[in-house]
């Protein structure tokens, strides 16, 4: 396995399970894509618990209701508000670029 700590007794980080030898999920190359914490270590599950505003097994995904790269709000999304003003929807996701598609009859950047 791929042991860490003083007496080896523990995973190094990225690696889970009785005999260290599961790789926690990754994207782009790093654990939890780096926007989130592995389970790791010998009594881990090795499940991502993402950072906000990401989702998926590897946190490689905008939770719904976010954009880009960076996975920031759509127009008009918040506790106490609701997106693109309840007349369309926004183009989220890792790849949409945050603007709304308006209802018909509705227009502007929040429709």
């Amino acid at each position: 396995g791929f042991w860490d700590g003083p007496s080896c007794a523990d995973c190094v980080a990225g690696y889970f399970g009785p005999s260290c030898t599961q790789r926690c999920p990754s994207s782009m190359g790093l654990v939890c894509a780096g926007r989130g914490w592995c389970d790791d270590n010998r009594a881990g599950s090795g499940n991502c618990s993402c950072d906000t505003g990401f989702a998926g097994v590897s946190c490689e995904l905008c939770e719904s209701g976010r954009w880009g790269p960076s996975c920031v709000l759509c127009p008009g999304a918040g506790p106490n508000s609701t997106v693109c003003s309840g007349h369309g929807r926004c183009l989220d996701g890792a790849l949409g670029n945050g603007s709304c598609a308006c209802s018909a009859g509705w227009v502007g950047a929040d429709c």
